[in-house]
């Protein structure tokens, strides 16, 4: 293996290691797949709290079904096993992505690296596996997505039907819309008579 191979492999390697061999935190983790598998077992999606004592039958819109769904049937198969090997994907796309998109970007390959790894220490406190890292996994799909759209400009039809999903998955899908739009300005601006001066 070379030099800058090692350290391709290195950038996405680490943060699956240490995903897998990290404790499975589970802050609201239960809740999630007592909440998935009662859709899938044809409950539908809840419409109120039945689980919270102090807000029991209060109404609810279940926003996050969608990676609810997602965690139950992994747990279903794979018990947490499963769940941590799930993990373990989900943080190997995030940074994979970001040191993609590094690259793309015109980073040597050791300098993206090491962004990498310093942005998985930065974020590793929030890697749990929650709708949100979903929701942080389907962000730097559209970010590489994105990054690529001047070679690859028919990839961005994909965007709308990671948003569609994304929108089921967790609260932070408006960041896809977002970053296609900064992209459009970014296109505008680079199209403007003098802008690469």
């Amino acid at each position: 293996m070379t030099l800058p191979r090692l350290w391709a492999f290195l950038a996405i390697a680490l943060p699956v290691l240490a995903a897998l061999i990290a404790n499975l935190p589970s802050v609201d983790l239960a809740y999630h797949l007592r909440a998935g598998a009662g859709i899938l077992a044809g409950d539908g999606i809840p419409i109120a709290d039945t689980w919270t004592f102090t807000a029991a039958g209060t109404p609810w819109t279940d926003q996050q079904w969608g990676a609810q769904v997602i965690f139950s049937a992994v747990y279903q198969v794979g018990g947490w096993t499963g769940l941590v090997i799930l993990r373990a994907a989900l943080i190997g796309l995030i940074f994979g992505c970001l040191f993609t998109i590094g690259v793309r970007r015109g980073l040597g390959l050791r300098l993206a690296a090491w962004l990498t790894l310093a942005a998985f220490l930065v974020s590793a406190v929030a890697l749990g596996l929650r709708p949100q890292l979903i929701g942080m996994a389907l962000l730097a799909v559209v970010l590489l997505l994105v990054t690529d759209r001047r070679a690859h400009p028919g990839r961005l039809w994909a965007i709308p039907v990671i948003v569609m999903a994304w929108s089921n998955m967790h609260g932070s899908f408006f960041l896809g819309p977002l970053a296609l739009g900064l992209a459009w300005l970014e296109d505008v601006h680079d199209r403007q008579p003098g802008a690469h001066r």
